[in-house]
C-alpha cells in the first residue's frame, strides 16, 4: 500500500508574548514536517527557530535521502546542520550569542515508514484508533527528574524548573538528538507541536480535538482548534500545531498548508 500525507498547520503568538518565536514547515511531497520553538528570553529566538528549520530542511529535504539506507542518521545530521546554522548566524552577529531553539521533525515515506528527530520540549504525537501516544520525550530537567524518580509525575507540571531544557539546538555544544523510526498505518494522525500547546492543554483534550476533527472530516481546522484551546487557557506562550493524516492509497495527491520558507 502506498501512502500519501495530508498536512495542516497553524501558529499563534499567544496572549502574553509580544512576538511569535515558533517556526514551522511542511512539505507533503517530501513527507517532511518540522516545528521549532525559539527559546523565549534569549536573543533572537525567532531568528534561531527560522534558521534551524531552514538548515534542517536543506539537509534532509531530498527524496533521494529519504529512501537511503541511513535514514535515521540523515535525520540526526539534519539536526546538526540546524545547530551549525545557528552557530554560523552567531558568528555573523555576536550579540545573538545564546539564541537557541527546540526542533522536532518527522519524515514520512510512501512505504508507510516514519523517521523522526527531536531536541527540546516540542513534541510528536500519534493518534491511532482513538489512542494518543507521545512519540518523543521532553528534554527538560523535570522530565528527566521524573524518569529517575527524583520528583513525582504529579508535581511535574507546576515545578519551577518545568521549562528548563537539558538540550537545545544552537546552544553551546552540539545536541544529541533523539532519532527513531516507526510504522505508519492508514488513518493515523500525527501531531507536531510546541509547548505552548502542551503546557496549558492536557493530552486528553488534545486527543478529543483530534478525534472530533477526524470524525467530522475537518482536519484542516484541527490546528486552529488546538490553538483555540490553548488561548482559552490564557495562551501564555507561542502556540504551533501541525497535523498530518496518513492515507493509504494507490493514487491521489496530498493536501497541505505547506510553506517554502519557515513560518513563524
Amino acid at each position: 500500500m502506498a501512502f500519501r500525507y495530508d498536512m495542516f498547520g497553524a501558529s499563534h503568538k499567544g496572549h502574553v508574548r509580544t512576538r511569535n518565536e515558533d517556526s514551522w514547515w511542511t512539505d507533503p511531497t517530501a513527507g517532511l514536517a518540522v516545528v521549532a520553538d525559539g527559546m523565549g528570553g534569549h536573543p533572537a529566538g525567532a531568528d534561531a527557530s527560522a534558521v534551524a528549520v531552514r538548515a534542517f530542511v536543506d539537509a534532509v529535504g531530498s527524496d533521494t535521502v529519504a529512501s537511503g539506507p541511513d535514514r535515521g542518521g540523515t535525520m540526526a545530521q539534519g539536526v546538526i546542520a540546524a545547530h551549525q546554522g545557528i552557530r554560523s548566524a552567531v558568528d555573523v552577529e555576536p550579540t545573538h550569542e545564546g539564541m537557541g531553539t527546540t526542533l522536532t521533525a518527522a519524515r514520512l515515506c510512501p512505504s508507510g515508514r516514519m523517521m523522526f528527530a527531536h531536541v527540546g520540549d516540542s513534541r510528536l504525537y500519534r493518534l491511532r484508533s482513538g489512542e494518543l501516544r507521545a512519540i518523543t520525550r521532553d528534554h527538560t530537567w523535570v522530565a528527566e527528574a521524573v524518569e529517575t524518580g527524583q520528583i513525582a509525575p504529579s508535581a511535574a507540571a507546576t515545578h519551577p524548573m518545568s521549562h528548563v531544557l537539558t538540550q537545545a539546538v544552537g546552544i553551546d555544544a552540539a545536541p544529541e538528538p533523539d532519532v527513531g523510526e516507526d510504522d505508519v498505518r492508514d488513518g493515523d494522525l500525527l501531531l507536531l507541536c510546541s509547548d505552548g500547546l502542551t503546557g496549558p492543554v492536557a493530552d486528553d483534550e488534545i486527543r478529543s480535538v483530534l478525534c472530533e476533527a477526524l470524525g467530522d472530516d475537518s482536519l484542516d481546522e484541527a490546528p486552529a482548534r488546538l490553538i483555540a484551546a490553548a488561548l482559552t487557557r490564557g495562551g501564555p506562550d507561542n502556540i504551533t500545531a501541525v497535523v498530518i493524516r496518513a492515507v493509504g492509497s494507490s493514487n491521489g495527491a496530498s493536501t497541505s498548508t505547506d510553506h517554502p520558507d519557515p513560518v513563524g
